[in-house]
């Protein structure tokens, strides 16, 4: 599913502003509150409950999108595989209400209410919502969102899973963020967080099992401000390769042309499975990873001097190859001591830096491919194949063509991201300029698990370990992937 979304300036039909650019009022809540974040492979989600009595979806926490979305039972094309759960509205809540308008510009005898609707448009294809408003609760935390519902009722989505809606994590925007767009013509709905009060929040995964998303966190020692006016987006330095000092050859701060915000971009994004980059860069990185790990610069090595054709074997193309057969070699091996880390170097729009360490186990996956296997007779192969499969290993990264004209060449960064690092949102205080972020390694703080939605848990990476939950050697230490991932088409171009 591509969820990078248009909504705030896309059609609506007499949508209503809600105040965009005042000062926000969080309150004072005494403690931190969690929820636990089911992973599902591809995306994770949280419990929201909707309405009174409460009724329970399983929305995508997504960073990349800042509304709650719920499947209405009034959508009349909703696919069967998105499953039965929908809202019941006014035949289950006592508090829903949906919003209304009247047509401009028609006498008074003619006029009729409307529903008012909301035209939101993905990467995956658009809605039909209307907007409603009624309680929402996550956790611990809930609050009535006045019209702040969007309710599905006509879809073209290119979901064929599981689907009940989507709880939008996104930055805030703000007048002074767009001014290419009129004041009066910026129209939107209100976020959870910014309804309920809640300013700072957190999102990390754990290996194999459930993540945690926290709210009304600490600040972070090191907040890095967002660069990015529609994403959390960050000024992006480059990668360097294990302990290499000298970075790949892209993204380099000086290549900035004139006119540039930055040379390039960095969206740390919950809502999307893999790390995506321009196919000049991932060519660049997996040469890079091939060349600094000896067991594949050996391979390289070899079939360089096998190479009878003279033709030109890629290091990115053995790269590849060399985990698609992982399975015969990976036995009791610890990728994140034979590949090398990865190190994304970035920077807030307040000049603070930070260095993003990706361990193997996070940036390499697990999957199931079909083979085909000769077909022996009496120890003559035969050209007759059977198909069998097989457990393959393969890179965490897809190519996207995302350059912008003020930021460069943009990364997105997808759950290896949230695998090694607990990374920090503060909405801020209704300045763009107060929007931040900020990354602490699990290797510093374990992620945890949320209890009673009241509590975080940590635990230590010894008892992880000890209980089976994140084995270190082998092809169970990775993250499997058995469905099509969540990827985001990019439609803003100007800048991220």
């Amino acid at each position: 599913m591509q969820v990078k979304p248009c909504y705030k300036w896309l059609l609506t039909s007499a949508l209503l502003a809600l105040g965009h650019g005042v000062a926000l009022k969080y309150r004072d809540l005494a403690s931190e509150k969690c929820a636990t974040l089911r992973n599902h492979e591809t995306h994770s989600s949280v419990e929201v409950s909707v309405g009174n009595p409460p009724q329970s979806f399983s929305l995508i926490a997504d960073t990349g999108s800042d509304a709650v979305i719920v499947k209405d039972c009034a959508c009349g094309n909703c696919r069967p595989e998105w499953g039965r759960t929908c809202f019941l509205g006014p035949q289950h809540s006592s508090s829903f209400n949906v919003t209304f308008f009247e047509a401009p510009n028609v006498q008074r005898s003619q006029k009729k209410k409307h529903e008012k609707l909301f035209f939101i448009s993905f990467g995956s294809g658009a809605v039909a919502t209307r907007v409603a408003s009624d309680e929402v609760r996550l956790g611990a935390v809930k609050t009535y969102m006045e019209n702040g519902l969007l309710l599905v009722v006509r879809q073209d989505l290119d979901i064929h899973d599981r689907f009940e809606g989507i709880l939008g994590l996104g930055r805030p925007e703000f007048f002074e963020d767009r001014p290419d767009i009129p004041q009066d013509e910026m129209f939107g709905v209100p976020n959870f967080f910014e309804q309920a009060g809640v300013r700072r929040f957190s999102l990390c995964f754990n290996h194999q099992t459930d993540g945690v998303l926290g709210m009304n966190t600490k600040p972070h020692v090191n907040p890095l401000t967002s660069v990015g006016k529609m994403h959390w987006g960050l000024d992006f330095h480059g990668i360097s390769i294990g302990e290499e000092k000298l970075k790949l050859n892209f993204c380099n701060p000086n290549s900035k042309k004139a006119g540039m915000q930055t040379a390039c971009g960095l969206i740390p994004d919950s809502g999307t499975t893999l790390i995506s980059a321009s196919e000049k860069h991932l060519e660049i990185l997996y040469e890079s990873i091939c060349n600094s790990w000896p067991r594949c610069k050996e391979l390289q090595q070899e079939l360089m001097r096998e190479n009878d054709d003279q033709m030109e074997i890629f290091p990115a193309v053995t790269l590849q190859v060399l985990l698609q057969q992982c399975s015969d070699w990976m036995m009791g091996v610890d990728l994140n001591k034979e590949m090398p880390t990865l190190r994304f170097h970035v920077a807030g729009a307040n000049g603070n830096q930070e260095e993003l360490v990706l361990n193997p186990r996070s940036y390499v996956l697990l999957n199931s491919a079909q083979v085909e296997i000769p077909m022996v007779k009496k120890g003559i192969k035969g050209d007759k194949h059977r198909h069998q499969w097989k457990e393959v290993c393969v890179m965490a990264f897809n190519p996207i063509d995302y350059e912008t004209e003020d930021n460069g060449s943009v990364w997105i960064m997808g759950m290896p991201l949230f695998y090694d690092y607990t990374a920090h949102y503060d909405r801020g205080n209704g300045k763009g300029s107060s929007v931040s972020m900020g990354f602490t390694s699990q290797d510093k703080e374990d992620c945890g698990q949320c209890e009673s939605y009241n509590a975080i848990k940590r635990r230590s990476s010894s008892s992880l370990i000890a209980n089976g939950v994140w084995k270190g050697t082998g092809l169970e230490s990775l993250n499997r992937i058995s469905k099509p991932p969540v990827t985001r088409n990019v439609t803003m171009l100007k800048s991220m």
